[in-house]
Order: structure tokens, then C-alpha cells, then sequence
């Protein structure tokens, strides 16, 4: 009865739209706010470029794309970028990577906010569920598909998600908005900027509170519990320091988060395990942009990160202190030199729990050793760009760094780029990249319950090295029209040294090891187009192929006690995706925003106890959103997730979790800004 009064409801908006058209047509106007077709991208030079000029395979994803878009979190906008693997595991977990090698604790993608990393050498990866933000407030999300070593250095192998967040200036006055639906409960927004008399300095305070809700397990009514409570509060200043457009900006941001049953120990017999994780976190960073003369500038950013995470058998905490300079020159229109060195420091603090396993044994599910680690990382960083004329240009250079843990890394990277004319770019490059090893390759252990004992089923080694890869791309993007916009791009990457867990006749217990290498190759392709004034059309399909091999001295253990082995990697990130979107804007006040995924099947299972598990089959998503404006005030709109499905999987489950069932979702947002 429910869904019939739901598909009546939807069916009589629809209706509503279509009178809308035929009424206000001629009103219609184009959302002048979003950039569609032309952005400027951050990420690859640390300064300001054209998107459609650099020479990686790159996508924007704006301010207005994530408000159409209807998501109400950063991993749900990442939908929207063609070449991303972005799947939902749970209520709390989500994997996401970029050309392959997808899994819940991706390993080969570098995210940051605004610059600040927020991949965890403990897990490695992002724990998605720890890391919100006001979504109207982020000014953009870019995303380059490829290595990106040669400028922001380890763990950039497949690809960088940078995510923008808006100056002071760009966030005055008051917003407020209210979400509520049947997954996202509630979920709050409000930020209050201002400014002083000068109109210099520019001060933003925000806060957002989410209640998420519990998925069902798959093929069962069973919820998972697995909801998502989360506060955040922060605070920017923006100050514009001299006339040649020099600026500083401070900001902080603090974070309590309850991801509940984040890791399920049903299989285990102690009843008093707690399976939730909570989450507190506070960074600080600055920024400082400035101009020495007319061909001369700096970068100078630092930041300060704490995070603190516990589970029932885990509580973890880490400190990342960070502070890199970067001196821009540009000798002349077609020669610009970039140089900098940076600092980290990153420093861990475990601890550990027993639970009781079989025959009531306690012990350690997972041990990490040594406890504490403290980890020094210095870079090195220098680039030229080079014209060798109007139209054509090449790009040298490379990142140094030292660690603790592998020594001395190189990353470097060329590019060259081509300019037929003002309307098309054509581009190839080859990069180096390095994935440093976290905690859980040098010094975790894990062990799972038997009725007769419990067993280690993977065992770290501090003499695991860095995985690298050497990645070939080329691309050509083409503007035909003043409205339309052609982007495509090939890559081939070969690895080296990549993980496997060693076991058989060799190892008594699988430990980790540089046994592995590969090849993967593909491409993405999109197409943008403007096709009248108010109607603006999408379309991205991208492909992939990843083959693995295992050296001649290799005894990789391909029994249950190792459940990650390297062969499955071929298979966990879907072949064939396509991403169809239609932003349509009715009239003045009413848009009418329709979103179509395909995901191919993912054929094996990754990280599961249970040896009976078949994969997940291909499926079609689509959402759709209707936003009404009332007097540019206040903002009313309707969306549905997951049209065409009442629940569909996306992923396999990861360690310690279920298998749960992604719903159709429904929301209603109202909006004010005054």
C-alpha cells in the first residue's frame, strides 16, 4: 500500500511538470551559476588552470552539480564522475577508487579537503563514514583519473579526489537547510558567514547533524543497524592581504561520529562485544597565497590533524602534522617553473582488546605491533612547463620523498600537450607512482574463531616495499560548438610489486609479501551538451580491464585463511559503467534533474568469511529530483534514489560485515538563504 501511494505521488509530480513546460517555457532561462562546460582544476599544478587545457583525464564536479544531483553525501556526488568505482557496501561503508582495485580501504586513491589528506596509514584509504562537510559549502570536487605522484606524492597510483570547500567570501549571510527521509532521517545544515567593514576579512561559522538510517541485510526483512549519527562544527577566515591578489585563510573543523555495528562479530561467541565505532576528530590549517613580483609567487599551507577512532577490540588514534611550500615563476608565457619541499609527521597510537572465540579461548582478532609509531616523511618537488610554441608545450618533473618505512621514492611525470586550436586539446603522458605500506601490511594481525581454536589468517612484515606503477595515458577533448564539449582518454598502467600474502609450503601462516605484479588498461569517455538554454545533457561511459600475475616465487595461499588474494583483484571493480544525466530547468523556479547508472557485475568475493559468496550482479540506478525556488528565498524539492529498484547490492562485504541491501531512497529537502 505504501509504494502504491508513493508511485501515485510521483506519477501526479510528473504530471505537474509536464503542465509546468507547456505553461513557462518561454520563461525558461539557463543557470548561468554553473560552470558546465568550462571549470578551472587546482589539482595537477597546485595553481589555477583550465580544465579543458590539462593533460590528465580530469572531471569537476561543481557546487550546483552536487545540489541537482539530490546527494546528500560526498560519496554519493562521486557518483557523478565517469571513471570512478563508487559502491555502497552499507549504511557506513562505502568503496570507492578510480581505475581499479576497488575494495572498503581503497589503497591506490589519494582524497584530500582542500588540500589536507585524509587517507589513513592505518588502514589505508578513507573511512568515508568519518568525513562530512556542509554539502552546500563545498565549491567543488576535483577528481584526476591516473597517477598524480609527481605533485601531491605517495599513494596518488590510480587517481586524487581534491575536495574544495568555499572561501568566506563565496559563503556569506545564512543558509539553513532540513533533509528528511525513509533512509537519511534527518540531516541538518546551517552556516552564518559575515564580514567586517573593510570587506577584507571574511568569517564563516557552520554546523551539520546527520541521522542516517539502517540498511536489511540481503534476502532478509533483518535490519544490519548500521546507521550513521554524526556533529560537525567548523570555522574558515579569509583575508585578502594586498592589492596583487594575495590571501590567507584559517579554518578548523570538528567531527563526532557513531557508525553503528561497523564491524560485526556475530561469529564470535563473546556476548559482550560492542560492534560500533566512534569517531572524534579536529583539524586546523592555513593558507597562505602571495605574490613576490609580476612573474613570482608562493604557497605556503600547514595543517594539523587528529583523529581518534574505537571499536570494541580497537581503539586508534592519530596525529598528522603537515606543512609544504610551493614557488611558482613563470619566466615567460610558455615557460613556467614550479618548485617545494614539504614536511609530515605522522604518529599512531593502537590498542587492542580480547574477545572470546572458540572453546572460549581469548585472544586478539586484531593485533597490531609495535602499539605506537612515530613517521617522518620529507619531499622534495620541482616542475617545468615548457612551450616550445604557442601551441604546443611540454611538462617535466617529479616528487622526492623520504619515509621511514621504504626510504627514498621518486614520482616523476611528462606530459605534452597539443593545441590544433583554441577548440581542441590533445594530450599523452607517463608517470611513476608509489604506494607506501600501511599498518595493516608491516605489523597487523588477524585472526579468525574455528570451533577448534582460532587461526591467523594474515600476518604484516615490515620488509613489504612500495607498490609502484608506471601509467601510459593519452587523451583528446574537443569543444565542436560553443555548447558541447568531447572528452575521451586511454590509459595502460603496469604494476609492480604488489601485495600478496604468502602461505603453503613456504609460510606456516599467509604473510605479506611483493609477489605480485600487473597490467590494466582502458578508457573513459564523456560528452557534455547544452542543448538549449534551459536543458543541459550528459553522457560518460568507461571501461576497464585489470590482469594479475604472481612471480616465479611466488606461494601465494589461495585457501579460506586467505580471503584477499591477488587474483581477486581482477575482478572486483566492474568492466563497463555508464552514467547518463539531464539537468533541466523548467522555468526560473522549477528544475526537473533525472540521473541513470549502469554497473557492470563484479564477478568474485573480496574480503568475506563465507566461502559460498557469488559476486554481485550488474544493475541500472536511476534517481530523479524536482527542485522548486520560492522567491529565491527558500527552496523546496523532492528526490527519489533508486527508481527502478526496491533494493539492489552494490558490494560484497568486507571484513567482519554483512552483505546488506542498497533501498530505494526518498527524501524532501527545504532550503533557506537569507
Amino acid at each position: 500500500m505504501r509504494k502504491g501511494y508513493f508511485y501515485l505521488l510521483y506519477c501526479l509530480l510528473i504530471l505537474f511538470i509536464n503542465n509546468e513546460i507547456k505553461a513557462q517555457e518561454e520563461d525558461s532561462i539557463k543557470n548561468t551559476s554553473n560552470n558546465f562546460l568550462n571549470s578551472d582544476f587546482f589539482s595537477l599544478m597546485k595553481k589555477k588552470e583550465n580544465a579543458f587545457d590539462v593533460a590528465s583525464s580530469v572531471y569537476v564536479v561543481s557546487s550546483d552539480d552536487i545540489r541537482r544531483s539530490g546527494a546528500t553525501s560526498i560519496p554519493e556526488a562521486l557518483r557523478l564522475v565517469p571513471g570512478l568505482q563508487v559502491a555502497r557496501m552499507d549504511g557506513n561503508k562505502w568503496a570507492i577508487s578510480s581505475r581499479g582495485f576497488n575494495r572498503q580501504f581503497s589503497n591506490k586513491l589519494l582524497i584530500m579537503i582542500d588540500g589536507r589528506t585524509i587517507y589513513t596509514p592505518i588502514f589505508s584509504g578513507a573511512l568515508w563514514d568519518n568525513h562530512d562537510y556542509v554539502l552546500e559549502d563545498i565549491e567543488k570536487i576535483e577528481v584526476v583519473k591516473g597517477p598524480g605522484g609527481a605533485i601531491w606524492g605517495a599513494n596518488a597510483v590510480n587517481g586524487i579526489i581534491n575536495i574544495i570547500t568555499k572561501r568566506g567570501v563565496d559563503s556569506q549571510g545564512t543558509y539553513f537547510s532540513q533533509t528528511v527521509g525513509n533512509n537519511d532521517k534527518s540531516i541538518t545544515e546551517a552556516r552564518y558567514g559575515f564580514r567586517d567593514e573593510s570587506g577584507k576579512d571574511h568569517y564563516k561559522l557552520y554546523l551539520k547533524r546527520s541521522q542516517r538510517g539502517d540498511f536489511n541485510k540481503i534476502s532478509s526483512d533483518n535490519s544490519n543497524n548500521d546507521g550513521i549519527l554524526s556533529d560537525i562544527f567548523g570555522f574558515r577566515y579569509d583575508s585578502r592581504i594586498d592589492s596583487q591578489g594575495g590571501s590567507f585563510s584559517l579554518q578548523t573543523n570538528f567531527s563526532d561520529i557513531k557508525s553503528s555495528n561497523f564491524v560485526d562479530f556475530a561469529s564470535y561467541s563473546d556476548p559482550f562485544l560492542n560492534n560500533d565505532k566512534a569517531t572524534k576528530s579536529g583539524n586546523i590549517l592555513f593558507n597562505l597565497n602571495k605574490s613576490i613580483s609580476k612573474k613570482t609567487s608562493y604557497i605556503l599551507q600547514g595543517y594539523y590533524n587528529y583523529e581518534s577512532s574505537d571499536i570494541s577490540i580497537l581503539s586508534v588514534a592519530e596525529k598528522t602534522a603537515d606543512i609544504d611550500f610551493q614557488l611558482y615563476h613563470n619566466h615567460s608565457n610558455f615557460n613556467k617553473f614550479i618548485i617545494g619541499a614539504g614536511y609530515r609527521n605522522l604518529q599512531d597510537s593502537i590498542s587492542y582488546r580480547t574477545a572470546l572465540g572458540g572453546n572460549n579461548i581469548l585472544y586478539y582478532p586484531l593485533k597490531y605491533e609495535p602499539t605506537t609509531r612515530n613517521i617522518d616523511l620529507f619531499t622534495g618537488f620541482v616542475q617545468e612547463k615548457l612551450g616550445i610554441s604557442k601551441d604546443m608545450f611540454f611538462t617535466v618533473g617529479s616528487k622526492f620523498e623520504h619515509n621511514d618505512l621504504t626510504g627514498f621514492e621518486f614520482q616523476p611525470s611528462l606530459k605534452f600537450t597539443y593545441y590544433p586550436d583554441s577548440n581542441q586539446t590533445l594530450w599523452t603522458s607517463v608517470s611513476r607512482a608509489v604506494r607506501t605500506p600501511t599498518r595493516g601490511e608491516d605489523s597487523l594481525e588477524i585472526r579468525v574463531p574455528t570451533q577448534a581454536g582460532n587461526v591467523l589468517i594474515n600476518k604484516g612484515d615490515t620488509g613489504f616495499k612500495a607498490e609502484t606503477v608506471r601509467t601510459y595515458e593519452a587523451g583528446y577533448r574537443i569543444k565542436p560548438t560553443h555548447n558541447s564539449l568531447f572528452d575521451f582518454s586511454a590509459f595502460y598502467s603496469n604494476y609492480s610489486k604488489l601485495r600478496t600474502f604468502e602461505g603453503q609450503s613456504q609460510f606456516a601462516t599467509p604473510v605479506v609479501r611483493n609477489g605480485g605484479y600487473g597490467e590494466s588498461y582502458g578508457f573513459e569517455v564523456s560528452a557534455k551538451v547544452e542543448a538549449s538554454k534551459n536543458w543541459k545533457l550528459e553522457i560518460g561511459y568507461d571501461f576497464l580491464r585489470i590482469q594479475t600475475h604472481l612471480r616465479s616465487y611466488s606461494r601465494e595461499d589461495t585457501t579460506a585463511l586467505n580471503p584477499d588474494k591477488l587474483e581477486n583483484v581482477e575482478n572486483q571493480s566492474p568492466r563497463n559503467q555508464l552514467r547518463f544525466r539531464s539537468l533541466y530547468n523548467i522555468s526560473k523556479n522549477l528544475e526537473f534533474d533525472n540521473f541513470l547508472y549502469y554497473v557492470d557485475s563484479v564477478s568474485k568475493a573480496r574480503l568475506t568469511q563465507s566461502s559460498s559468496e557469488k559476486g554481485v550482479p550488474s544493475y541500472f540506478r536511476w534517481d530523479s529530483r524536482i527542485g522548486y525556488s520560492i522567491n529565491y528565498i527558500y527552496d523546496l524539492s523532492f528526490g527519489v534514489q533508486n527508481i527502478l529498484d526496491s533494493y539492489h547490492q552494490e558490494y560484497s562485504p568486507g571484513l567482519f560485515s554483512n552483505k546488506t541491501e542498497i533501498p530505494r531512497t526518498y527524501y524532501i529537502k527545504f532550503v533557506a538563504k537569507f
